[in-house]
């Protein structure tokens, strides 16, 4: 089942919706449906040019942050520490050390205070 929900959840991406409908069209081509097999894989090569043009993706963008007030940083509030949830477990070295670069890639390595939390699989 948890194979299932992953495979689903690929769906939402528009390259994992066109991998399905080119097996659908080539499934379709093998049957001798060759206009609908064509028409099916237009449809799924279509959706992802636009979801690869800026206005599709900018457009989706604006409409999630459109839902949360802007807040310039001067006016946020003082803070001792910036914690770092997520880091990725493979930055980490068998010592328990995170690396220079990993702490300057999620600008950590720039804010005194900084905490970094690593997520464990398991």
């Amino acid at each position: 089942m948890l194979y299932l929900d992953k495979l689903l959840a690929q769906l939402a991406y528009p390259l994992g919706l066109l991998f399905l409908l080119a097996l659908l069209a080539l499934l379709l081509w093998l049957i001798r449906w060759r206009r609908t097999g064509a028409g099916v894989l237009c449809l799924g090569l279509a959706w992802v040019w636009l979801w690869s043009m800026p206005v599709a993706s900018d457009a989706l963008r604006a409409s999630l942050e459109s839902r949360f007030e802007y807040v310039p940083a001067h006016a946020l509030p003082e803070a001792d520490a910036v914690v770092v949830l997520g880091v990725a477990s493979t930055w980490v070295r068998p010592s328990g050390l995170i690396p220079t670069w990993a702490r300057r890639r999620t600008g950590c390595g720039m804010v005194p205070g900084c905490i970094m939390r690593i997520g464990r699989r398991g």
